[in-house]
C-alpha cells in the first residue's frame, strides 16, 4: 500500500466491515456504521500499521489487507497498539462507541481479550499479524482475498516465519484453512477465551452453527495460527481453491 491508494483501501475495508459481528457489537448503533468505519480504519491506518510495506490494496481498489510485524519476545517490534498509539486513539474512542462507561468498557475489554489470545497464541514466536482483511461485499468469492494475502504468506514461508489472525466470523474459517491456518482457540469478545465445546466445534468446521456468543453475548473470535511451509511448495498456488472475502 502506498500513500497514494490509502483513501480506497480505507473504503474498501469500511464496506467490507458492514455486517461484521465485532463490529456491530462495539460502533455505536446511533452513528451510521460505514462512517463510524471509515474513522476507525483512518486512524488504524495513522497510528498502528507503521511499515506501510507490509499493506496491500487490490488494484482496482475493492480490497484490502493490513497486516504487521511482530518480532517476538523481547523485541521492541510488536504488533497491536503501542501505548503513545493508544493515548492518540483515546480522544476518537467516545465519537466511535459511545459515551457510556458500558460502551467504552466494551472497547477496552475487547483490547484486552484479543492481546492476551494473540500472546498465547503465539508463545513469544516472531510472527505475521493479518490484523484486516476485507473485500468489497460486491466483488466477494473472486479471489480477491487470495491475491491479497498470497504474497506475504510466501514471505512468511520463505523466513519460516509463524502467521497469526483472529475471524469473526465462522464461514471463514474454511478458507483461512485452505491457506494453512488452524484454529488454536475461540474467545469471547467480552469473556475470553472459551472452553464450550460447541462453540470449538463450529469453529472447527466453520459451519456457523450453534453458540455464535459467548455468556455475555459478546460475539466469538476464532484464534488461528499457520506454520511455516517449505518455499518451495507455496502458499496459495495461482491454481489452489480460492475463497471469498472474510468480509
Amino acid at each position: 500500500m502506498s500513500r497514494a491508494n490509502v483513501a480506497d483501501g480505507i473504503l474498501a475495508l469500511a464496506r467490507a466491515f458492514q455486517t461484521d459481528p465485532v463490529a456491530n457489537y462495539v460502533f455505536r448503533p446511533d452513528v451510521r456504521l460505514p462512517s463510524s468505519l471509515t474513522t476507525f480504519y483512518s486512524l488504524v491506518l495513522r497510528l498502528q500499521c507503521i511499515d506501510w510495506s507490509l499493506n496491500t490494496v487490490s488494484p482496482d481498489g475493492r480490497g484490502a489487507c493490513l497486516w504487521q510485524r511482530d518480532g517476538g519476545a523481547g523485541s521492541p517490534r510488536r504488533a497491536g497498539f503501542t501505548p503513545l498509539a493508544q493515548l492518540m486513539f483515546a480522544p476518537h474512542a467516545p465519537g466511535l462507541v459511545g459515551w457510556s462507561p458500558r460502551a467504552l468498557l466494551r472497547l477496552l475489554r475487547l483490547g484486552e481479550v484479543v492481546d492476551h489470545a494473540h500472546a498465547r497464541a503465539c508463545k513469544g514466536r516472531p510472527h505475521y499479524y493479518l490484523a484486516v482483511l476485507g473485500v468489497d461485499p460486491l466483488m466477494q468469492g473472486r479471489g480477491y482475498a487470495t491475491a491479497l494475502v498470497a504474497p506475504r504468506l510466501a514471505q512468511a514461508d520463505r523466513e519460516g516465519v509463524l502467521c497469526y489472525l483472529e475471524s469473526s466470523k465462522a464461514g471463514n474459517v474454511p478458507m483461512y484453512e485452505r491457506w494453512g491456518f488452524q484454529v488454536v482457540a475461540v474467545c469471547g469478545s467480552w469473556e475470553g477465551e472459551l472452553s464450550d465445546e460447541g462453540a470449538r466445534a463450529a469453529a472447527r468446521d466453520g459451519s456457523g452453527k450453534g453458540a455464535l456468543v459467548d455468556a455475555a453475548g459478546a460475539p466469538l473470535l476464532w484464534i488461528m495460527t499457520r506454520e511455516p511451509r517449505e518455499a518451495a511448495a507455496g502458499s496459495c498456488a495461482p491454481g489452489q481453491r480460492r475463497g471469498g472475502s472474510p468480509n
